[in-house]
Formats: C-alpha cells, structure tokens, sequence
C-alpha cells in the first residue's frame, strides 16, 4: 500500500527511538554558514520541510551533495553555480533514522519516504516532519534517510537548527576541480564554468 499522510501514526509510537551519530556531512550553499537563517517558509518546498520550520539538508560524502545539488539541473554546473559554497559539517546528532525498517513500520511507512516524487509522497513527507518536530520538541537533531541519486554510496540528513554541528567552508564550488572531473568521468556531469577545459 503507498504511503500517504493518512497512514501516517497519529501519536508517537512507544517504542520510536533516536539515535546519535558523529560523521561528516557535506552541503553546497548560497550562502555561507555564518549567515544561516532559520526561518521557515510559508509552504515546504524540499522533501522534509515542515510548514513554518526551516530544514537544511546534507549528504554523507561530498560526491553525494554534488548528486543531490544539481540533479533538478540534469547535472549541469554552469557560471552562476561557481560562487557556491561546498560545506562541511561535523559533530554527533540525535536522529530518526528512516532507513531502519522496524521505524518505517511504526510510523506506517515504506522506503518511498526517501525516494518518492509524487504530489502524495511529498505531502506524507511533510506531514512526518511536522509531527515528528511537534513529538520531539526540540530533541531531534534531524533525520537520515537514503539518498534518491546515490542509494548505495550515501545518506542524506534533514538537520534542523537545533543539531549540533560546527561548518566549516571549504571553499567555493570551483575550486573543487577534482571532484567535478571525477563527476563528469563517472556520473555523467556538465561542467560550463569560466576557464573549464
């Protein structure tokens, strides 16, 4: 049976429970984080934004950011991405993990929490967040769940402003001309940045 808000538990089922991890993530940014605001918007427009709270979201190894980043682009790094800030986060959070299957049941869930693009899977995303942000109230750091573009190599995590993570830029996108060679070889990247070869 598809997912759908509501399916979705309606009280905090007993036996949820959080759990803490201490890795790096990676983020691309407009901004860098020192100038982070948290305000929410009026409607939620990623996968996990709940109505009125902010969420940001980061991958668990810097190809998987890039993936995720531009894959609404097919892909394309272009001239006005090259100011983008490449983030790395660090520090230990509290989180659902969405990808345990024992959570998904309690929560009247399937994988396609993670993967879904439909106008329903959306809706059932941001009716979880919403729920969980009000349950937890302040005690969750975020959620981690399977990535859609890289499932076998990397996880996302919706953080919200409560986690306990110190970033630290790197540097701007364009400066990362390794990685981006690598994307193009191995993930099928465009690369149209000033003085590419």
């Amino acid at each position: 049976m598809a997912i759908s808000p509501d399916r979705l538990a309606s009280r905090r089922p007993p036996t949820l429970r959080l759990t803490s991890i201490d890795v790096a993530w990676w983020r691309i940014d407009a901004q860098p984080p020192d100038t982070w605001r948290w305000d929410g918007f009026p409607l939620p427009r990623n996968r996990f934004d709940a109505p009125g709270r902010r969420v940001r979201y980061a991958a668990r190894t810097e190809r998987g950011a890039f993936r995720e980043h531009f894959d609404g682009s097919r892909r394309t790094v272009s001239g006005r991405d090259a100011a983008l800030s490449v983030v790395r986060l660090v520090g230990r959070v509290r989180v659902l993990d969405l990808r345990n299957e024992h959570t998904l049941d309690l929560l009247g869930l399937d994988a396609e929490i993670a993967t879904g693009r439909s106008d329903r899977a959306m809706r059932t995303c941001w009716a979880l967040s919403e729920r969980l942000l009000d349950w937890y109230d302040g005690g969750l750091d975020g959620l981690v769940y399977t990535s859609r573009t890289t499932p076998q190599t990397s996880v996302n995590l919706a953080f919200t402003a409560v986690a306990p993570l110190q970033p630290s830029v790197v540097g701007p996108l364009a400066e990362r001309r390794e990685l981006l060679d690598q994307l193009v070889v191995d993930d099928g990247f465009r690369v149209d940045l000033p003085g590419w070869v």
